[in-house]
């Protein structure tokens, strides 16, 4: 299993560079597209960030 870099520096916070190499790590199957459209639909406000929460929870519930 690849060593994955912590996410955020304690801000709670995912930006989308980070999702993608989140991804890229760890899922390289997954399309940067794929990736791009499920952030965009969380990132409601259009900060180009997302809560670690809302992250977690898309992923739980798409994955799991």
């Amino acid at each position: 299993m690849p060593k994955v870099r912590p996410v955020v520096s304690g801000q709670g916070f995912i930006r989308r560079e980070d999702a993608l190499r989140i991804f890229r790590e760890v899922a390289p199957t997954v399309r940067s597209s794929t990736v791009e459209e499920a952030f965009d639909e969380l990132d409601i406000g259009g900060s180009g960030r997302v809560s670690c929460d809302a992250f977690m929870c898309a992923f739980k519930a798409h994955v799991c």
